[in-house]
């Protein structure tokens, strides 16, 4: 792997989104995109690899429970940097929690397509 090239952690439950934006990350931006799908799964992944962003779903298909503003909580105290959120939820009260947890930018899925997603990941990941 290209020492230089950005490592971006995405978490979401929907396998199909998750390898289109796998496949779009890599093949448009040359960025190693690392995918999971549930809590545990992008925990443990950030530890292993310490990405320099982070993008996760809120709602999560989690047998527990968790949601991504727990996930993100629980990654604040591992070194969790630059943080976006990618949800199908646009509540006023979930982007405000979101602020509070330290998230950089939230975007909700039905008003970004992820020509635009790309464009605005690149401003914040100064690419």
């Amino acid at each position: 792997m290209d020492k230089n090239m950005a490592v971006i952690l995405f978490n979401d439950s929907d396998p199909v989104f998750n390898r289109v934006v796998k496949l779009k990350f890599q093949r448009e931006l040359n960025w190693d995109v690392k995918v999971t799908s549930s809590y545990d799964e992008a925990y443990n992944e950030f530890l292993a690899t310490r990405p320099e962003l982070f993008m996760t779903e809120i709602v999560l298909n989690d047998p527990e429970g968790r949601t991504g503003f727990d996930l993100i909580k629980a990654l604040k105290d591992k070194g969790l940097k630059k943080t976006v959120v990618l949800s199908t939820l646009g509540q006023e009260s979930d982007k405000k929690l979101a602020k509070e947890l330290g998230v950089d930018h939230y975007f909700v899925k039905s008003e970004i397509s992820l020509l635009q997603l790309l464009e605005e990941l690149k401003l914040i990941l100064g690419n």
